[in-house]
């Protein structure tokens, strides 16, 4: 079952999500256009089963900026992951990804991007305040602003380039072919 904003729906099509519950809303808890919402929401589904990550218990909070373009100056978006006590339940996951409100298929690729953020925290692979990753202290370069010559975003962009081509692909999700997927070029 997926949770989004106060709506639940079953996405039969790419299997039931029993753990992981999605809202999206803006980053004062607004709502967002219902479609985008829904469209998210599927986005997101298929890359919790595309990731094998179903299987945790999850907040998955997706938060799209109402601002046009991109978060702090060239961000596409940001994942962050804590483990909180909720109440009877025990401890969940709570995750959240911001997007940048940039174009609809950039905006679907960058979550898929964070989507595997999510399962690196998930998983325990990813420790960023420990700088640990698998385990193993990594060092980033002062140089590197973004970490992106570290491992987990070397990870992420390869499985975002898989993820994505997967959905641009798959008969549920045409209606992307729609939006613009030129910046899948790179």
């Amino acid at each position: 079952m997926l949770l989004v904003t106060g709506k639940t729906y079953t996405y039969k099509l790419l299997g039931v999500i029993d753990m992981i519950l999605v809202s999206t809303a803006t980053p004062r808890g607004g709502e967002i256009d219902p479609v985008l919402s829904e469209q998210l929401t599927k986005v997101a589904a298929f890359c919790i089963n595309y990731l094998k990550i179903n299987r945790f218990n999850a907040l998955l909070n997706i938060i799209v900026s109402k601002r046009k373009g991109y978060i702090s100056g060239g961000v596409g978006g940001y994942c962050s992951a804590d483990r909180q006590e909720f109440g009877h339940h025990g401890k969940m996951w709570n995750v959240d990804i911001e997007i940048a409100n940039v174009g609809r298929g950039e905006m679907m690729s960058v979550l898929c991007h964070e989507m595997v953020h999510a399962k690196q925290y998930l998983r325990k692979e990813l420790d960023i305040d420990g700088n640990r990753w698998k385990g193993k202290a990594f060092k980033v370069s002062s140089k590197d602003v973004y970490a992106l010559n570290s491992p987990w975003e070397k990870e992420a962009y390869k499985l975002e380039s898989k993820m994505f081509k997967a959905l641009l692909k798959h008969p549920d999700f045409q209606w992307m072919k729609k939006y613009n997927t030129d910046f899948m070029e790179k």
